[in-house]
């Protein structure tokens, strides 16, 4: 891994260590500044870590745009299901849960698919080393996001636990 690329991750990690949001703060609002920032580190790092040729960057760029925009739609669907988790927390059912969890599942099997897809894509545009690589970046990228994310979620309550979910 550059130099370069080093630092970005590692700016990605002290954006993601940053403390949650201010009480006052809505959960909307939180989730939109994330998400907007980590999509600025995230290109950054994939620019980086790719190193791309002249003719790799001029396949490879356009594909990625449609990629990232395919990817937000999904990620619109997961914020809306957090918010929905948060919103029935106190109240949570069995029901509630599952539900909650199975619409979970569906969009994990969505962005599998079109990560599936789309390394096809690239390797059409670039190479499948290339399309290979940025999958790696991707999965790095992906999982320190998941880890930011799901240290701010508390668990589902327990049954008969009503008690609101900790700021």
């Amino acid at each position: 891994m550059s130099r370069t690329v080093r630092a970005a991750v590692l700016a990605l990690l002290v954006a993601l260590a940053a403390p949650a949001a201010a009480d006052d703060m809505t959960l909307e609002t939180y989730l939109q500044l994330l998400r907007s920032d980590l999509r600025s580190y995230k290109t950054k790092i994939i620019a980086e870590g790719m190193d791309l040729s002249e003719a790799d960057a001029k396949g490879f760029w356009p594909v990625y745009r449609e990629y990232e925009v395919e990817l937000a739609a999904i990620g619109d669907e997961r914020v809306e299901l957090l918010k929905e988790y948060a919103k029935a927390f106190a109240t949570m059912t069995d029901a509630k849960a599952e539900d909650i969890t199975r619409r979970g599942f569906a969009l994990d099997q969505r962005r599998t698919e079109l990560k599936a897809r789309y390394f096809d894509r690239f390797e059409r545009a670039t190479s499948a080393r290339t399309a290979a690589r940025f999958f790696q970046i991707e999965a790095q990228v992906d999982a320190l996001q998941y880890i930011r994310v799901a240290a701010e979620i508390p668990f589902f309550p327990k049954p008969g636990n009503s008690a609101p979910p900790p700021r």
